[in-house]
């Protein structure tokens, strides 16, 4: 008998919806998504608001299915995914944001394809009646054991199966186990793995991921791409009963955008972007734990710390302030002893709001960069805050 079809709910980032849920779907979501949504009761029985946190993708649940979408439109989500790209795959198509990503990856397999995959040499494992390269000794004891005659060995060959090429066609494989992929991306993707027939799969567990940076630089783009689709999986990937889809942190992808555009215009000018550094400040008399933080963006420039940024994804209201970003920049700023701090969320135009303070940080902005439109018109709204950015490194080294 077959399954009966699942309900499918529409909801929006950062909106509440009124929702029916089945008890084992409540459970479900209460159980393995209380980070990516917020539910709610009401006064109905088996009636909940459900509010997504500032995630997008696709949830699984026992009886019905979650399509979060983002507020901006789905090209403008692609276009910070993926800035260098044209406007994405699919464009003028009805498409999901998984449809989009998984387009974007059979591209990238395409390309791999096409240049030829990257072989490096392996250890074979082989075993017969005479030795083939050099002794398997592990092997050959627990061979001994079992009293067999054979030798075991290790030879050296030249193959493509090997991480750089495994963790992209696990990820594509994985990819069309969904059952909302239209025709379109499926088609796509199996027409890009043609040409990785010979590949074996690998373990999706972030743990056992392959860092991108040991595999070959050309491979550089497609490798960041299967990480960020991996992490879109976690947590509870390897699971069987949690069923965790596919999300993205719109938080995360914001803050990478930000990073990758400010260290293109920063580039040669002897301004260094630290993104993410752990700093930590031990207590006096080791009477407590170390008090650790971890800034999104520093910007160093002779040796000497300018700029402090964090990045936010959520409005900016247009006449108030959001506290506890503003407390949180502040302590950043007093605990470096940095001049410049900078608060950036994401909006439909550049605006920007200036705070002189007497202390340290002496200077507080808040910025609201445009993520909505023509993508020419996001670039440079971009470029514009990347250069007052760096006119305000110049004149704090000034003076």
């Amino acid at each position: 008998m077959a399954a009966p079809e699942k309900r499918t709910l529409h909801l929006v980032e950062r909106r509440p919806q009124r929702c029916r849920l089945a008890p084992e779907d409540h459970a479900h979501l209460h159980r393995w998504h209380r980070t990516e949504l917020e539910i709610t009761y009401t006064a109905r029985r088996h009636v909940y608001h459900l509010t997504p946190r500032g995630y997008v993708g696709v949830i699984e649940a026992p009886r019905c299915r979650l399509l979060i979408e983002p507020k901006i439109p789905l090209s403008n989500l692609f276009y910070l995914l993926h800035p260098r790209a044209s406007s994405g795959p699919g464009e003028g198509v009805s498409l999901t944001l998984l449809d989009r990503v998984a387009l974007q990856l059979a591209r990238l397999l395409e390309e791999r394809v096409q240049a030829g995959l990257h072989r490096a040499y392996v250890d074979e494992a082989t075993r017969g009646m005479y030795q083939r390269g050099r002794l398997d000794i592990a092997a050959q004891v627990r061979a001994r054991a079992r009293n067999s005659p054979q030798i075991h060995s290790q030879i050296e060959t030249l193959s493509a199966n090997i991480p750089c090429n495994q963790l992209p066609r696990s990820v594509a494989d994985h990819l069309l186990t969904f059952p909302t992929l239209q025709d379109q991306a499926r088609s796509a993707l199996r027409q890009a793995l043609r040409g990785f027939e010979e590949i074996d799969p690998c373990s999706l567990l972030v743990e056992h991921l392959p860092p991108s940076e040991q595999g070959p630089i050309e491979y550089a783009p497609l490798l960041d791409w299967c990480q960020m689709i991996v992490a879109g999986l976690q947590p509870g990937w390897g699971q069987r009963e949690s069923a965790p889809g596919f999300l993205l942190d719109l938080e995360r992808i914001f803050e990478r955008y930000l990073t990758e555009g400010l260290a293109r215009a920063f580039a040669g000018t002897g301004c260094i972007l630290q993104p993410q550094v752990l700093k930590t400040t031990d207590a006096e008399g080791g009477c407590g734990p170390p008090l650790q933080f971890r800034p999104d963006i520093l910007v160093e420039q002779g040796g000497q710390l300018r700029l402090v940024l964090d990045v936010k994804w959520k409005r900016l209201p247009p006449g108030a302030t959001v506290q506890d970003d503003l407390y949180q920049i502040l302590a950043y700023g007093s605990a470096l002893g940095i001049p410049l701090a900078v608060l950036v969320y994401p909006g439909r135009r550049n605006r920007c709001r200036v705070y002189r303070l007497p202390g340290v940080p002496r200077r507080v902005e808040m910025w609201t960069v445009r993520v909505e439109g023509a993508e020419a018109s996001c670039a440079r709204a971009l470029r514009q805050l990347a250069g007052h950015l760096r006119r305000q490194c110049e004149e704090a080294r000034e003076g």
